[in-house]
């Protein structure tokens, strides 16, 4: 009976159990609960660690990168520099090796076109064939052109014989009238030369009359025998009677006789030069004439005439009177041959903003001495060369 009554303390002992085992298994759940919130927190700052460390390295990759980056375009740059550098190098190389390829050419073609001038003007040269050759030239550029026109009027600045003017001409002719500079200053220079030959010829003349005519041991009188000069330049070959003395008498009346130039030339040399210039003035005038008829529209408005010598179908027009292209023309000193007063009224001053109004053309007017009765004829000509003494160029013309 006594251990049957013992049985009933095994609840008691499994409470107390009981209430052990469930503070352990909280310690457990809470230690369990601790363990993982550290992993948490170990897994949370491993997990910072790395994001940062991914950060770093990411932000000194991207440095590293932005480095390598920058070299490489300075070197790309670089490389495009030197690549610039070398293009220039090599088109200035090639440039220069074309401008002296063109400079070449164009001096064996400047070279040849100067043999084909000179060979024209030579005595045995083949004109015709040689015309042909400078026609292709003429035609092939302005440069070669102007070549030409330059050379032409070299030669016709020392002409040799008629037939070399009228081959000058004849090229000027064919380039047209865009070459009437040339025409012009080819007669200008022609004048010059004409006056120098006749004022060289005539004090030739007049020094050798009065030296003749001294006494031995006195001077010589430069008036001596003016008028027996005067008939010797008469007899021989003279563009215009009337221009010859009036230029003789513009010399005379300028009473300087530093003007006269005592020469020893011979009068046949004088005369044959004088021949010559005469030659081209009238050649030049014929060239004029055929740009102003059949070219006018092809002219300036405004020629560059002055100081030449221009033959009077030149400057007038019978039917129409003074010609346009002239009376537009820059005329200042100009000699308009066989011109009278009368037939220049509206020539000049018709364009008060043109500037060939501060000066006038040379025309040639007879003057009355006191042994000249004024109603006698003014014929100037080889059988009356007294008369052509009274001439001289008109002081105005308006």
């Amino acid at each position: 009976m006594e251990e049957h009554e013992e049985a009933p303390v095994a609840p008691k002992d499994a409470a107390a159990k009981d209430s052990g085992g469930g503070d352990n298994s909280s310690l457990a759940r809470w230690l369990r609960e601790m363990t993982a919130l550290a992993g948490l927190i170990a897994v949370v700052v491993g997990s910072w660690v790395s994001v940062e460390s991914l950060r770093q390295k990411a932000k000194t990759d991207q440095e590293t990168a932005e480095a390598q980056l920058q070299t490489a375009q300075e070197t790309t740059k670089q490389h495009r520099m030197d690549l610039d550098q070398a293009k220039q190098m090599h088109d200035a190389d090639l440039d220069n090796k074309k401008k002296e390829a063109s400079a070449q050419d164009k001096r064996e073609k400047d070279s040849r076109l100067a043999e084909v001038v000179s060979h024209v003007f030579a005595a045995n040269g083949s004109s015709e064939g040689d015309l042909a050759i400078l026609s292709q030239f003429l035609s092939a550029d302005e440069e070669s052109r102007r070549i030409v026109e330059s050379a032409v009027l070299a030669r016709l600045e020392n002409a040799r014989t008629k037939e070399e003017i009228d081959l000058g001409f004849r090229l000027y002719e064919h380039i047209g009238a865009s070459a009437w500079s040339y025409v012009a200053e080819v007669n200008r220079s022609a004048r010059r030369r004409y006056d120098e030959c006749l004022l060289e010829r005539y004090s030739h003349l007049l020094k050798r009359d009065a030296t003749s005519k001294t006494e031995p041991g006195t001077a010589p009188e430069m008036d001596t025998g003016i008028p027996g000069v005067e008939n010797h330049i008469a007899s021989g070959d003279s563009l215009d009677f009337e221009y010859d003395f009036a230029t003789i008498n513009r010399m005379r009346s300028q009473g300087d006789s530093s003007e006269i130039k005592h020469t020893s030339q011979e009068s046949a040399a004088l005369a044959a030069q004088r021949i010559l210039a005469a030659a081209e003035i009238s050649r030049s005038n014929q060239v004029l004439r055929g740009y102003i008829g059949s070219h006018s529209s092809e002219l300036p408005k405004h020629m560059d005439l002055s100081g030449t010598y221009l033959e009077s179908g030149t400057v007038l027009d019978p039917y129409k009177g003074v010609v346009g292209a002239i009376a537009n023309a820059f005329t200042t000193g100009a000699y308009l041959s066989h011109v009278r007063k009368g037939e220049l009224k509206g020539f000049l001053y018709d364009d008060i903003g043109f500037s060939r109004v501060a000066g006038t053309p040379d025309i040639v007017d007879s003057v009355d001495y006191e042994f000249h009765h004024p109603s006698d004829a003014q014929t100037c000509s080889k059988s009356q060369p007294l008369r052509c003494s009274f001439y001289h160029f008109a002081a105005e013309v308006y």
